[in-house]
């Protein structure tokens, strides 16, 4: 009897091979493969913001007496402490540039003083919904096991006509003003992960300047058919074309289409990192140049407890 096939995919996978280029999401995800040297400032900025929203959301669910003020405090020091045991943690940024981040941070907990958000909690194991990994099965058969995995930034107790109903929540920073389809892949995602009507955009703008639209919710509605269609989308339009081509032919390079119009990037600006690499017919050419000019990283795996134990 085979193995039976196992494919686990996450929203940025799904957003990748869907609505970007099935031979980019190849190289990214099953190559593993980065542009050796690429900027990475901004990811690493929403890291480090990442990093004091999970501790400042942690010490209020473990201690409800405490104040926000102090609980923002306790994040920063337990970021600077860190820091200062693993300096790779500040990214090489410079004093003013982690200050402003810490600074931006405290703005965002005192432009929600009253109306912050509240990790939902299992009142069973006392899992709390902070950085909350999850992999949840699709779908599985004989041959098959799909799997849909992440990692949820929160997931808040959100109060609809007195009832307490599950709300999923994503961080964002960003440094210019974005506002984000409400229905895009990784809130279908999460919500049909968690089983919610309800997720949340939850921006911090990184813009020197803090205006009226650098701190800001956006709320997002996702009732059940809603899931129930892009589950059914995602399994016949990702899953399945996946487990065909790597399962039944020998080259998956060739058999995973390469989408022209993605290879410029958006408005001929954002060039895809592989499209010289995807266009080169001669094996032993492409391989010398994915060894010169890229990297392997390690696979990311999201998730570290299932999403059932909090819910």
């Amino acid at each position: 009897m085979s193995e039976k096939y196992v494919l686990a995919l996450d929203a940025s996978q799904i957003k990748t091979f869907d609505g970007e280029c099935q031979l980019m999401w190849a190289y990214l995800y099953r190559e593993n493969l980065r542009l050796t040297g690429a900027d990475s400032s901004a990811m690493n900025k929403g890291t480090i913001i990442h990093f004091l929203l999970e501790h400042f959301y942690k010490l209020l669910a473990s201690n409800p007496n405490l104040q926000r003020k102090e609980a923002a405090q306790g994040a920063i020091d337990i970021f600077q402490k860190v820091i200062k045991e693993s300096p790779e943690a500040s990214f090489g940024f410079d004093k003013d540039l982690l200050n402003f981040l810490c600074q931006r941070f405290i703005q965002y907990v005192y432009n929600y003083t009253g109306r912050d958000l509240v990790p939902a909690t299992n009142k069973t194991n006392g899992v709390v919904g902070i950085e909350l990994g999850f992999s949840k099965i699709l779908h599985e058969d004989e041959n098959v096991l799909f799997l849909l995995e992440g990692r949820i930034d929160l997931l808040h107790n959100y109060d609809v006509n007195g009832n307490e109903v599950l709300c999923v929540v994503d961080h964002k920073t960003q440094d210019r003003e974005t506002h984000l389809f409400d229905f895009r892949p990784q809130m279908l995602t999460y919500a049909l992960a968690a089983d919610t009507d309800y997720a949340m955009i939850n921006y911090v703008g990184l813009q020197k300047e803090l205006t009226k639209t650098s701190l800001r919710r956006q709320g997002c509605n996702i009732p059940k058919w809603m899931r129930e269609e892009w589950k059914e989308y995602i399994l016949k339009n990702i899953f399945w074309p996946i487990y065909w081509i790597e399962k039944f032919n020998e080259s998956n390079e060739v058999k995973f289409r390469r989408n022209r119009s993605s290879c410029a990037g958006a408005f001929d600006s954002h060039p895809c990192m592989f499209t010289q690499l995807c266009w080169i017919q001669n094996n032993e050419l492409r391989e010398n140049l994915k060894k010169s000019k890229y990297e392997k990283v390690p696979k990311w795996e999201p998730w570290k407890m299932k999403i059932e134990e909090v819910l």
